[in-house]
């Protein structure tokens, strides 16, 4: 895929997007940047914050070399051609093969048949997760003009999730260089129940490890040991650190440290314990700039660990 397309992308998710001199910068929350794609090393000094970060901040990863004051973590499958359904644990392996039972995934080719069938399940998986990001496509004219621009995009491929002819759930993915982005994935409540979040995963995994050109499965960003986080670690992706610069206002930086510590030991990619299984978790949509940083209050009404919100940096501080 190239930049242009994955900025556009990016864009259509809901992220605010500025280009600085030639490089491109998403707003992951109020103020506070990080370059697009996020992996994308920056020599400090080589290029221009937007104007925004003063009152915040930024984030960029960094060459080995240089000094680097924290890290980026991401959460990532390897992709070295040997995964197949037996080298996942007998849990997981179980709740594949009862999906593969129910349901089949398949290309979804055409923007008509998306509007159509994928619209339900997005309105199921707002009702049970509240997801606010682009939560204007609730309505049906709106998610048609953004199936419309998301077919418009070139090289992302859309499979669905079907039992019989009824789509229940729906993921994204792309190619960026040797990284795959699987970079969205939402269903409805009862292929959610079907175990349809680790079918698609596998169907995922399953295509890249045939394919040579593909390194790694970007799933996440690290986010302290969530419910997404634990689906992921669960089911063997790794926790891949990269050395950064962090840039935080002064005043902003005062209010982080002193008033949500655990918030910044996020920003710096401090660790947490590596989160437990998840016996029940949805991936929801994913956010590729996420920053590693704790989860809001889960706003959700539903009791399932992965219905959060993914952009989860710490409050805007009040300047």
């Amino acid at each position: 895929m190239a930049l242009e397309d994955y900025v556009a992308f990016q864009k259509l998710m809901g992220l605010n997007v500025v280009q600085v001199k030639g490089t491109y910068w998403c707003e992951v929350r109020p103020f506070f940047y990080r370059p697009l794609p996020m992996s994308q090393v920056i020599h400090q000094g080589s290029t221009s914050m937007p104007f925004g970060a003063k009152f915040c901040g930024a984030q960029y990863a960094v060459p080995p070399e240089a000094k680097a004051n924290s890290f980026l973590n991401r959460l990532s499958f390897e992709n070295n051609g040997d995964y197949s359904l037996d080298s996942l644990q007998r849990n997981w392996k179980r709740k594949v093969r009862l999906a593969s039972k129910d349901l089949i995934i398949r290309p979804i080719l055409t923007a008509s048949e998306f509007k159509q069938a994928a619209h339900p399940a997005y309105l199921s998986f707002y009702e049970r997760t509240r997801y606010k990001v682009r939560s204007e496509r609730r309505d049906p004219a709106y998610f048609a003009n953004w199936t419309d621009a998301l077919y418009r995009i070139p090289n992302i491929l859309v499979l669905g999730g079907f039992r019989d002819r009824h789509l229940g759930g729906v993921s994204l993915t792309f190619l960026k260089d040797r990284t795959l982005f699987y970079a969205t994935f939402f269903c409805d409540d009862d292929s959610l129940k079907l175990h349809l979040p680790d079918l698609m995963l596998h169907a995922v995994r399953e295509s890249a490890a045939a394919s040579p050109d593909i390194s790694e499965v970007f799933a996440s960003m690290y986010k302290g040991g969530n419910g997404l986080d634990a689906f992921y670690v669960s089911r063997g992706a790794k926790i891949v650190r990269q050395p950064a610069h962090l840039e935080l206002n002064p005043l902003a930086g005062l209010i982080i440290r002193n008033f949500f510590p655990r918030q910044y030991a996020q920003l710096l990619g401090q660790l947490a314990d590596v989160p437990a299984p998840a016996s029940n978790a949805e991936g929801p949509e994913s956010d590729p700039t996420a920053p590693t940083a704790p989860p809001r209050p889960n706003h959700s009404s539903s009791s399932n660990p992965n219905d959060l919100d993914p952009a989860d940096l710490p409050p805007r501080p009040r300047l």
